[in-house]
């Protein structure tokens, strides 16, 4: 009964959001015959779209993937952290085991979206249950779709979304001065290398603090 609840109120959300989408956000970005060229492809996948019975058909599958015993621990954090995947998830959670414990306190959770594509329905679920949350994504250097996405992610900042949304520049391998594995598979492992090895360095580190700190509205100078 309440994973039935939980998927009418997200379904819901998100039936509201892609109508809000085609609607206010096409007018002014992907229908602009003034837009660049390279929005073709945003504007195929919302054209593309399949009908609503269907799209709440596709929504309860997704929702019965991701939705496993780790995430819905969102329900009992007092902050979530949502990113694109298992990379930040990873480093995010190394940083606060080994190096940032005074941030413990604050119960947070790192949630990783399974790509950027699903942000919305994250954030419509966070929005329906009042669930506090900062995000971090990768602009992808708005390239293509990535452009629309991204703007749509932006838009749907909530009363509930504690601040901004940080966007690393491209994404967070470049944002560390890392060369990016082909495989993608190897993403999380490269990064805790990085890590160990030193190579991301106690500045990066750092800065990278103050970034988690911002995202989430949390005001400490300690940097640990």
């Amino acid at each position: 009964m309440v994973r039935n609840s939980l998927q009418k109120v997200v379904l819901l959300n998100f039936l509201l959001a892609r109508n809000r989408f085609r609607t206010n956000y096409n007018a002014t970005f992907l229908w602009d015959s003034s837009a660049p060229q390279d929005k073709k492809k945003a504007l195929d996948i919302i054209k593309n779209a399949p009908p609503d019975d269907i799209a709440e058909q596709y929504e309860k599958f997704r929702h019965q993937l991701w939705m496993d015993a780790e995430r819905a621990s969102m329900f009992f954090a007092d902050k979530v952290l949502l990113v694109e995947g298992a990379t930040e998830k990873m480093l995010f959670n190394y940083l606060l085991a080994n190096q940032w414990h005074d941030l413990t306190k604050e119960r947070i959770l790192i949630v990783d979206a399974l790509g950027k594509y699903n942000f919305h329905r994250f954030i419509s679920l966070f929005e329906a249950y009042g669930i506090r949350h900062g995000i971090m994504l990768d602009n992808d250097n708005n390239k293509n779709e990535h452009a629309a996405i991204n703007q749509l992610i932006r838009d749907r900042k909530t009363e509930f979304t504690l601040a901004d949304p940080f966007e690393f520049n491209k994404d967070l391998e470049t944002h560390l001065g890392l060369s990016c594995p082909k495989q993608g598979f190897i993403k999380p492992l490269n990064i805790l290398q990085k890590l160990e090895s030193g190579t991301i360095t106690q500045d990066q580190i750092d800065s990278l603090r103050e970034i988690f700190c911002s995202v989430l509205d949390i005001h400490t100078n300690t940097a640990q």
